[in-house]
């Protein structure tokens, strides 16, 4: 096999096939035959792709009965006017394939891969969609037949030459293990997004539905709407989408949770995978500067292949006029030195690599990867600078949380013991699970979850939401500080000053209560391995002792400055905004031990029953806390708030 060039900001010129796949039979699975439907015809519709198009369910007994099938949404969970109606007497796009014609129709699938990868070649692609059911066995449905995920994920890596971009989407229950078997195959530049982990069902829905419609799979939906959001700027532009935008727009947008009164349970947890190193631009997206072939299979198992070019995009193809080459020679060749040996240090410290780190951090990995590789042209500056900005959001936002955190030292509201612990983030707990989604109902809380898909201003930008461990680390600060006692009163200063940002009262509701105690050794680290992070950027401390803890501050100020100031070389002087306060406490923590700076506290502990429950956001104000509740089932219920945080104001050190 030949080994692909590497990626330049100019594509090459290639074909594309797609191959669609609806494999469910059951009349009642008529969601997903328009799944199936509407994903499809998205292609037709943006940019006139065609392809393959199998299809197992009874669409004709079902119109038989039915004037018309109809999909799309406004929202990853919200029925609306549809976007797409297929009426009886329409013209099919996609090819039933009847009873008699099924048994064979995994294997053809097989060998239709396979001969794909004996044409595709380096830049070419190949989309394989999915719809179908998936089982714990590992297997899909295809008509009354199975086919098996190994055999899948093996011909998948296996068949296409390096340089060949596979990109797989599967809508299925337990479809995460096909995910983990290609991610173990040998194989490169396989893009693979489905719809559950390996061992979750992806979706499941009310004994009754109100609206006597199914209403599909939020997956499919986001993924969609992610697709049109690019195209839509690649009709003018490069597409700036990157894989993980991608990614995390539809792991965001494509996931709902909740148990309602009809039975409603929670959808599947979106997962994706991408190996090696993609081009910067979108892996689904940059198929629009491409001149794609038809390839159609007809006459059921016994296939005869027709082929034929049909769309070719305007030549020479999308492109920002402002990336000249007097603006791609402006960038000094000593920029170079400078990210590959700075930013490099905030991946060393990583307990993960670029396969096995959260989605929300794979786009970090996937820049790093470009810019070793890369030359010095405008392209990789906008790189670097957008990479520079996520870190900034990152640290930003701790910066909030350790001022925070200070000043709850401060007032007796956190014991000094609990910084004093290494902590172990991977070790699961169900009350700091149930502290954190306290933490969530406010925006500082809120950002580092799911609920960031909710601020628009983090929307599309590397880094920023989804940064899981500040609030994580928080909670379990406050497991270890006399929860019972402290948690109502962190909670009430929090909704009345603001400082950890606005409280969403509607983002806590219901569920089951949770029952505090006080937890002084929770998720304490083993070994030093357990202690290492595994997201970017984060800074946060738990040490051993106060001589360590000055040590961390002494470590994190050097980090902290060093890319601020790399930043303003980028950005221009002063375009990081004012750090005084946070580097004024990291010199504070690095002359003094916690017992010195902080002082005597005025906070005098009050009895309380150790087997208080957790309450009510409506109880803000009283002495109990938040219930344990989910993050709300549907975007319609949700405000969308704008992010506003408020640092608070720190107390010197008295000299």
């Amino acid at each position: 096999m030949t080994t692909a060039p590497p990626p330049t900001a100019i594509i090459p010129e290639g074909n594309t096939w797609c191959l669609f796949i609806c494999g469910t039979t059951e009349p009642e699975d008529l969601w997903m035959f328009v799944d199936f439907m509407g994903s499809s015809k998205v292609f037709l519709n943006t940019g006139g792709i065609r392809g393959t198009y199998f299809n197992c369910w009874p669409i004709e007994e079902h119109l038989k009965k039915h004037s018309r099938v109809t999909w799309g949404y406004q929202g990853a969970n919200d029925s609306s006017d549809p976007v797409i109606i297929f009426h009886r007497g329409d013209t099919a796009w996609w090819k039933d394939i009847p009873k008699q014609k099924r048994k064979d129709l995994p294997k053809a699938i097989l060998k239709e891969l396979k001969q794909l990868g004996q044409k595709a070649k380096f830049p070419d692609k190949v989309n394989i969609f999915i719809f179908s059911h998936g089982s714990e066995d590992g297997w899909l449905q295809i008509g009354s037949e199975k086919l098996q995920m190994s055999d899948l994920s093996k011909t998948v890596a296996r068949s296409f030459e390096v340089g060949v971009q596979v990109n797989v989407i599967v809508a299925a229950c337990y479809s995460g293990m096909l995910l983990d078997m290609i991610k173990i195959e040998d194989n490169s530049k396989r893009v693979v997004q489905v719809s559950a982990r390996a061992a979750e069902k992806s979706w499941s829905f009310a004994r009754q539905s109100t609206s006597g419609n199914y209403r599909g799979s939020p997956f499919v939906t986001a993924y969609m709407k992610s697709f049109m959001l690019g195209y839509e700027e690649a009709q003018t532009q490069d597409p700036s989408r990157t894989l993980q935008e991608h990614f995390n727009h539809v792991n965001c947008a494509g996931i709902s949770h909740g148990i309602d009164d009809e039975g409603v349970v929670r959808y599947g947890d979106p997962q994706s995978h991408v190996d090696q190193f993609q081009n910067p631009l979108d892996a689904v997206l940059n198929i629009f500067t491409r001149r794609y072939v038809v390839h159609t299979m007809q006459g059921g198992t016994n296939q005869k292949k027709v082929g034929q070019t049909f769309y070719t995009p305007p030549q020479p193809g999308p492109q920002s006029s402002s990336r000249t080459a007097a603006a791609s020679a402006s960038v000094v060749p000593e920029r170079k030195p400078i990210w590959t040996r700075a930013v490099q240090h905030e991946f060393d410290l990583l307990r993960t690599t670029a396969t096995m780190c959260p989605n929300s951090d794979k786009g970090f990995f996937s820049q790093m990867k470009y810019l070793e590789n890369s030359g010095n042209d405008q392209r990789t500056l906008d790189l670097f600078q957008e990479l520079l900005l996520g870190l900034r959001w990152r640290f930003q936002l701790q910066e909030r949380y350790m001022l925070i955190v200070n000043e709850l030292l401060r007032d007796g509201l956190l014991d000094e013991d609990a910084i004093l612990q290494p902590i172990n983030f991977s070790e699961q707990n169900e009350l700091v699970d149930a502290v954190v989604r306290v933490l969530r109902a406010f925006d500082n809380g809120a950002v580092c979850g799911i609920l960031a898909a909710f601020y628009e201003e983090l929307s599309g930008k590397l880094g920023h939401g989804n940064f899981n461990m500040p609030v994580r680390w928080l909670a379990i600060l406050i497991l270890r500080s006399k929860p019972t006692l402290n948690l109502p009163q962190i909670v009430r200063r929090f909704a009345e000053t603001e400082c950890f940002g606005k409280l969403h009262e509607e983002w806590v509701k219901g569920g089951k209560a949770a029952t505090l105690r006080d937890m002084p050794n929770v998720c304490v680290a083993n070994n030093w391995q357990e202690t290492l992070p595994y997201e970017v950027g984060f800074f946060l401390p738990h040490v051993k002792t106060e001589e360590e803890l000055k040590k961390w501050a002494e470590q994190t100020e050097t980090r902290y400055v060093h890319i601020m100031k790399m930043f303003e070389q980028m950005m221009g002087e002063g375009s990081w905004g004012s750090a005084d306060e946070f580097l004024d406490l990291l010199d504070n923590y690095k002359k003094y031990s916690l017992t010195e700076y902080l002082g005597p506290r005025w906070q005098q502990y009050l009895e309380r029953d150790d087997d208080e429950e957790l309450s009510s956001p409506a109880t803000v104000a009283s002495s109990s806390v938040f219930s344990a509740s989910t993050a709300p089932s549907s975007a319609t219920t949700v405000s969308r708030p704008t992010m506003e945080f408020a640092a608070p104001t720190s107390k010197k050190r008295d000299e």
